[in-house]
């Protein structure tokens, strides 16, 4: 998938020399999206075994919630995921007829229903307010920044020290290092702004889920302490680590604020 990338990404250059980075972003779309909505459900099964839930009462509870989140002809899969790690998580993704909640057979094990139930109505938080289409916006965002402000400055740099870097042009393909350090560097350094984006909306999520399950604040605060200490999570890091590289709220705040959530 990279090789192909990579090519499309040289075939640009030399084909829109001067606006092959808006091609680039553009044509990105399709990737980016079979990446996180396509993938899930046609790859992952390769990996892993989706079986239904075996549980059918939490099924029914589960499909209850999604009925009342508006998720309407989904089905439950529990997965063996235990196969890799103890990771414990859970998601909700496809469109139309492939519309799946997924729960790893870790969380099942880990979780009481009420716990679950709450992690379920998170889940399904991302999908009834379309993060997932923020998410590809965002990131097709990046690669367009990313994609102008290579086109801005590698060609100068390239023209600047073209014999210590043994080429003289952005479409040859040994500057690809170049090329990856450039995007490297845009990300890392636009990362905090994004990562604000992603807490927020795992705040909004947060809210969703207590509002879905009626409040329960306990079993909240409790599964934010288990995903803690079976995904091996800091749950207080530092102001500044968190605001850099954290695409998740500390797992103390997440605690501290559901426990002072109340139903309006």
């Amino acid at each position: 998938a990279m090789a192909i990338l990579f090519g499309f990404f040289y075939f640009l250059v030399r084909r829109f020399p001067r606006r092959w980075w808006l091609w680039f972003a553009a044509g990105s779309v399709p990737f980016v999206v079979a990446l996180l909505v396509i993938v899930p459900v046609l790859v992952a099964p390769i990996f892993n075994d989706f079986q239904p839930l075996k549980d059918k009462q939490l099924e029914t509870q589960i499909l209850n919630l999604a009925s009342k989140a508006g998720i309407e002809g989904s089905r439950v899969f529990e997965v063996d995921a235990s196969r890799q790690s103890n990771k414990l998580n859970a998601y909700v993704t496809g469109l139309f007829n492939t519309k799946r909640i997924v729960l790893y057979d870790t969380i099942i094990k880990a979780f009481t229903t009420e716990e679950l139930l709450f992690v379920m109505g998170h889940e399904m938080g991302h999908y009834v307010k379309h993060h997932i289409w923020y998410l590809v916006a965002m990131i097709v965002a990046l690669i367009l920044l990313c994609g102008w402000l290579t086109a801005r400055i590698l060609p100068n740099v390239i023209s600047r020290y073209r014999r210590r870097l043994g080429f003289d042009e952005l479409s040859s393909f040994a500057s690809l290092p170049l090329v990856l350090l450039a995007f490297g560097l845009v990300m890392f350094l636009i990362q905090p702004a994004t990562n604000s984006l992603s807490r927020y909306f795992e705040y909004q999520c947060d809210a969703y889920g207590l509002q879905m399950t009626d409040y329960d604040n306990a079993a909240a605060a409790v599964a934010f302490e288990k995903l803690a200490a079976y995904n091996l999570s800091n749950p207080n890091p530092g102001p500044l680590v968190e605001f850099w590289f954290y695409d998740h709220p500390a797992l103390q705040k997440r605690i501290d604020r559901v426990n002072t959530l109340a139903q309006p």
